[in-house]
């Protein structure tokens, strides 16, 4: 699989997270083809709560997970 070849595609966002409260991110990842090189394009960035709960929703693949301490 191509992930193997994203050796250092970082990408980061800060923020401070409150107890309670839930945070919504999305990742992109975009491939670009030139001849026989490939360059990698890594994304991670916040979403607004309101477009977080849809996403979550409407897309298949979005996951959610509560961490319990």
């Amino acid at each position: 699989m191509w992930f193997g070849l994203i050796k250092k595609a970082v990408d980061m966002a800060t923020f401070t997270a409150e107890a309670g409260k839930v945070y919504y991110f999305m990742a992109t990842v975009n491939v670009t083809r030139n001849g026989g090189n490939r360059t990698f394009e890594f994304g991670f960035s916040p979403v607004h709560e309101d477009e977080g709960k849809y996403r979550v929703k409407a897309f298949k693949y979005s996951t959610w997970k509560t961490n319990k301490k």
